[in-house]
């Protein structure tokens, strides 16, 4: 009696286990790190672009506001996606706990949502560098 097995019947569930074993050990928590250090990068862009608007009193021109606002939104639905996480993967975390490791499986999926809104904001930044290098020459 033949079952008819393969190579990768055995090295695919392996690679999910090494997959799985990465991201419980340090890659999740990386990720994370990084992407809330993004976010403080990200802040730090809009407070200055922001006030460069305000300090060269650029016209109430429509394009920056809604640009202004997009940034805006975008980064409030990146806080939150990293506010949801700060607990069980922040600096102050409970270490080897399962809510944890859940934590960090979970956050496998959201830091792949992070990087699509992390070029959003990356667009929208150079957005606001066109209008201005247009607007103050």
């Amino acid at each position: 009696m033949s079952f008819g097995g393969s190579c990768s019947d055995v090295t695919t569930p392996l690679g999910a286990l090494g997959k799985l074993a990465s991201i419980l050990g340090r890659e999740a928590l990386d990720s994370f790190q990084r992407c809330a250090e993004s976010y403080k990068s990200f802040m730090t862009v809009a407070r200055r672009i922001n006030s460069f608007i305000e300090e060269i009193g650029l016209p109430d021109d429509d394009d920056f506001r809604s640009t202004q606002r997009n940034i805006e939104t975008l980064l409030q639905r990146y806080f939150s996606r990293i506010e949801a996480f700060q607990e069980h993967l922040g600096l102050g975390r409970v270490r080897k706990s399962p809510r944890t490791a859940v934590a960090k499986i979970r956050w496998h999926q959201h830091g792949t949502m992070l990087q699509e809104l992390r070029k959003d904001l990356d667009r929208q930044i150079n957005v606001v560098n066109i209008l201005i290098n247009t607007t103050t020459r």
